[in-house]
C-alpha cells in the first residue's frame, strides 16, 4: 500500500526569499535531466568572486554520492556540532521548505541573517549583470549555494560540510573550498547527465577531489566504480580512507562514513581524535525523513532504483528481527 500525505510548513517563508522565485531551476526542468542542457561551473565561481571577501571555516567537507549522502552529511554535521564547532550543513534537495538546505545545527538560519544574506548575494549578481548585460543571472542553485556559502562563514560558523547537488564535476559546490572529500556510493542514477555506467557516474563523482585532501569511500562501492575514484585519488596524491560499511545495517552506513570522515580531519590535527562519547552522538543521531517510523508510517527519502532495493532490504530484515 502507498500512502500519499500532503506536508505543510510550520512556518511561514520569509519575504526575502521571493528572489528564488524569477530563477531558473534546473532541478525541476525535464531539459536538464534529459541530458540536453551542460552545466557550466565557471559561472558559479564568477558568482563566487563577485561577492564582498568572506573568510572560510576552519572545517569542511564536501560529500558527493548516488545515495545516502544527506545522511551523512547531517550525521557528520551532527558530529561537529558535538565537538563543539558551529557547523553548517549544505543539503539539498529540501521537502518542504528551501531553508531545510543551509541549516545551522540542525537549525534554521534566523531571518535578519537570513535577509542581509541574500541582499549580499543579490547586491553581487546584479553587479555581474551591470558589468556584462549579455550574460545570464545565476541559477536556483547558483543563488541558493550562494547564500550558503555567506551564511556560512565565522563567527556563525566554525565547520561546514558540503552536499553535492548533482554529479561531482561540474556541480556549483565544487568551487567552495574543502579539506577531506567522501563518497558514500555509486549506483546507476541520473543517466542522461552523468552516464549510463559506473565507472562513467565514478568519473563524475570523483570530481569533487581537491589535490591532496584525503578521500573517504563506502567499502561497497562496485569494483569498476572503486577503480575510477582510486586512480583518481592516485593522480592527486588524495589518501584514501575506507569506511567500515560492508554488511552492516543500512542506517549504520552513515554512521562509518561519518566516523570514517572524523577520522580524517583528525588525522589533520583539525578536530580532536574520536572518542566514546562523539561515537555515541553519531549512532544516537536520527536523519529525519530516513527510515523514520512516526505511528504506523514509515517516511523515507529513497528515490533511485538502488536506494529502493536498499530499503526493501532493510525493511525484510527487520520484518525477521521484530
Amino acid at each position: 500500500m502507498i500512502i500519499v500525505t500532503r506536508m505543510t510548513a510550520v512556518t511561514s517563508r520569509p519575504a526575502c526569499l521571493s528572489v528564488l522565485d524569477g530563477l531558473l531551476d534546473w532541478e525541476r526542468s525535464k531539459r536538464f535531466h534529459s541530458g540536453a542542457v551542460v552545466l557550466d561551473p565557471a559561472r558559479f565561481e564568477v558568482l563566487l568572486t563577485a561577492l564582498p571577501p568572506l573568510e572560510w571555516p576552519r572545517v569542511a567537507v564536501h560529500v558527493a554520492g548516488s545515495e545516502g549522502k544527506t545522511s551523512a552529511t547531517e550525521t557528520l554535521a551532527a558530529g561537529l556540532t558535538a565537538l563543539g564547532l558551529p557547523t553548517g550543513a549544505y543539503t539539498s534537495p529540501h521537502l518542504v521548505d528551501v531553508r531545510e538546505r543551509f541549516r545551522i545545527d540542525g537549525a534554521f538560519v534566523d531571518d535578519p541573517a537570513l535577509e542581509t544574506a541574500v541582499g549580499v548575494v543579490r547586491a553581487a549578481a546584479d553587479a555581474l549583470a551591470a558589468t556584462n548585460r549579455s550574460a545570464t543571472g545565476p541559477t536556483w542553485f547558483e543563488f541558493v549555494t550562494a547564500l550558503a556559502r555567506v551564511l556560512f562563514t565565522p563567527p556563525r560558523v566554525q565547520a561546514v560540510v558540503w552536499e553535492t547537488g548533482l554529479g561531482g564535476r561540474l556541480d556549483a559546490t565544487r568551487a567552495l573550498r574543502a579539506d577531506v572529500c567522501v563518497i558514500t556510493s555509486i549506483s546507476l542514477e541520473h543517466t542522461a547527465v552523468l552516464g549510463d555506467t559506473h565507472a562513467a557516474i565514478a568519473r563524475e563523482k570523483a570530481g569533487i577531489l581537491r589535490p591532496g585532501a584525503p578521500l573517504v569511500i563506502s567499502a561497497t562501492l562496485p569494483p569498476d566504480a572503486r577503480a575510477v575514484i582510486e586512480d583518481r585519488a592516485r593522480e592527486l596524491d588524495c589518501p584514501v580512507l575506507v569506511a567500515d560499511d560492508e554488511g552492516v545495517p543500512l542506517p549504520r552506513r552513515r554512521v562509518a562514513l561519518a566516523s570514517r570522515a572524523l577520522d580524517a580531519l583528525a588525522g589533520l590535527g583539525l578536530v580532536p581524535p574520536r572518542d566514546a562519547r562523539l561515537d555515541a552522538v553519531l549512532e544516537a543521531f536520527r536523519p529525519a525523513g530516513r527510515l523514520s517510523l512516526r505511528g504506523d508510517v514509515l517516511f523515507d527519502g529513497a528515490h533511485s532504483l538502488r536506494a529502493c532495493e536498499l530499503l526493501a532490504a532493510h525493511l525484510t530484515d527487520r520484518r525477521g528481527h521484530d
